[in-house]
């Protein structure tokens, strides 16, 4: 609203009329930050203004993800002493359990097309990725074997899931159908991968590797299976992707304290997006 939103929505109608993309002006990052004292979860656009704190929680907090973009939201909540996934509507702040089985509630990742949730749960053993509704009704289990499933991320259309597994040994990066067949590893940079975030237009995941003892992040394309560094020292973790399927945001761990970056995957540029005391991590992108 007023001239700066006004400004948000012609720099995103020149966007899409010159790149077929949306823009990213006005969209919101959601991030975890302790610089209050306590884990809090907090929004702020994608030129890091407005930045607002969404949660007064007594308990530790995690893993926000955008369900309905500017509107509500999933996370991790571990209020009781475990983790539960929530929902959360903004600017009402009404929130509601919808996972809540004994062991781990974790790593929503929501497909707006069919009204569902890709999720780990652990309470038929180890983790394993389920399918849900968006209320938490189990629809389907995804994976069955004795590895540690996890991470895992939603293809747009809904068809397809990447996520991470040990089954090979060593944690990296797979994609499958969401019955769990045809799964295949798409990871090979390193002895160590995680993170897998699929961009927004289906083309693209990104992931987070360990090198020489650094975390880099890499691009891997669906449509020809080759895979690119786009940033090969980045302290990072927790990738999510901008709505324009070019820009990413992860956190930086390589410095204390960790701080919310964006990067431009094309050029490799970075932007800061959190500064001061805190550590501030676990970001996820949205409309």
């Amino acid at each position: 609203s007023g001239p700066r939103g006004l400004a948000h929505a012609v720099c995103n109608d020149l966007v899409f009329n010159l790149t077929g993309k949306p823009g990213i002006a006005g969209s919101r990052i959601l991030f975890v930050s302790d610089r209050t004292g306590n884990y809090q979860l907090y929004q702020v656009e994608y030129d890091g203004e407005n930045l607002k704190r969404l949660t007064d929680a007594k308990y530790m907090v995690h893993y926000p993800r955008w369900l309905y973009p500017g509107k509500e939201l999933l996370f991790v909540s571990y209020k009781g002493g475990w983790p539960k996934l929530a929902r959360k509507k903004i600017p009402s702040g009404e929130e509601r359990v919808i996972l809540s089985h004994p062991g781990l509630n974790a790593c929503a990742s929501p497909c707006l097309k069919t009204g569902e949730l890709a999720v780990v749960l652990s309470h038929e053993g180890g983790p394993e990725i389920y399918i849900t509704d968006f209320d938490g009704r189990i629809l389907k289990r995804v994976t069955r074997n004795r590895a540690t499933d996890a991470s895992p991320s939603f293809s747009p259309c809904g068809k397809m899931i990447s996520f991470v597994s040990d089954m090979h040994g060593s944690a990296q990066v797979y994609i499958m159908t969401r019955e769990g067949t045809r799964i295949r590893r798409i990871s090979y940079l390193s002895g160590y991968s995680t993170s897998p975030a699929w961009s927004p237009d289906g083309n693209l995941i990104a992931y987070v590797f360990l090198r020489g003892g650094s975390y880099g992040i890499a691009v891997y394309e669906v449509s020809t299976g080759e895979t690119r560094v786009v940033a090969g020292a980045a302290g990072s973790e927790d990738v999510s992707w901008a709505p324009d399927s070019r820009h990413l945001v992860y956190s930086d761990i390589s410095r204390k304290p960790g701080s919310v970056t964006v990067l431009d995957a094309v050029t490799g540029e970075k932007r800061k997006l959190t500064g001061g005391s805190g550590n501030s991590f676990s970001p996820g992108w949205g409309g």
